[in-house]
């Protein structure tokens, strides 16, 4: 039941920014960036981990769902990252008129927010069972409660990655 209802959230939440952005940034951006994210996190989540068998350091812990849904949502998950950091970025940035569409800032304040979410997401998903890392530094628990420092720092890779070009 807790996936349908992170799935559930996730897809209104996406649909809520692609609106967003078709209102903010017009149709050209909106469909550039929403179609070159979809392409690049369904070939990292699902090309890669289900039709080819790459290993990866997490597991889904929901037994009743097949792992393409999992890896969808996954794929949707990474998109409203990618475009909530973007965002968020660019309004902490509106207040310092030296910074503003600067790409080394943008990009700075991408990756601190695309951590933040990073440890909110993480924590949620476990706490919830939605899925468990393979590999976990048991001395930095009491201070990244249920986050592993390998997801944060793979989230900040992925949003410079992606938001660099």
């Amino acid at each position: 039941m807790s996936i349908i209802i992170f799935i559930v959230s996730s897809s209104i939440l996406l649909a809520l920014l692609i609106l967003h952005s078709y209102l903010t940034r017009g149709v050209r951006i909106t469909v550039n960036f929403f179609l070159f994210a979809s392409m690049v996190m369904f070939n990292k989540e699902v090309v890669g981990t289900v039709l080819y068998n790459i290993p990866k350091h997490y597991q889904f812990l929901t037994k009743d769902i097949p792992a393409i849904i999992g890896q969808l949502t996954t794929t949707i998950g990474w998109m409203i990252t990618f475009y909530l950091s973007w965002c968020f970025s660019e309004l902490i940035l509106l207040r310092f008129n030296n910074f503003k569409r600067r790409l080394l800032t943008t990009l700075s304040f991408s990756m601190i927010v695309s951590m933040s979410i990073c440890f909110c997401l993480e924590n949620f998903s476990m706490g919830m069972g939605l899925w468990y890392w393979s590999f976990y530094t048991p001395r930095l628990k009491p201070f990244l409660i249920n986050s592993n420092i390998h997801a944060i720092r793979g989230w900040v890779h992925m949003v410079l990655l992606f938001l660099l070009p």
